[in-house]
């Protein structure tokens, strides 16, 4: 069977806040720490508390890069305006 082509669509964890997606983790590891379930399913819980997982570090790092560029330009002082050449050249013909 050949590979489906990816789409457009985002996966079910993409659309999930930070928060949803940190609570559905938290169930996952809650579930496989009961000692009830059938290998397949904690391999199938792993698999999907990893995706979960790597959601929610995409989640921090693009805040963290948000955060990192507002707090760049609100610190960072405007250039000061250069003289033009102009006033360069009349302002040394001053000195002599």
């Amino acid at each position: 069977m050949p590979p489906r082509p990816k789409s457009d669509q985002p996966t079910p964890h993409e659309s999930l806040t930070f928060e949803s997606a940190l609570t559905a983790l938290e169930q996952i590891v809650a579930s496989m720490e009961s000692d009830t379930l059938p290998l397949e399913d904690l391999v199938a819980k792993y698999q999907a508390g990893t995706k979960l997982l790597k959601h929610c570090d995409q989640v921090l790092s693009s805040a963290k890069q948000r955060i990192t560029l507002i707090t760049l330009s609100t610190t960072t002082s405007p250039p000061k305006p250069q003289p033009s050449e102009d006033e360069t050249d009349h302002n040394d013909s001053r000195l002599f």
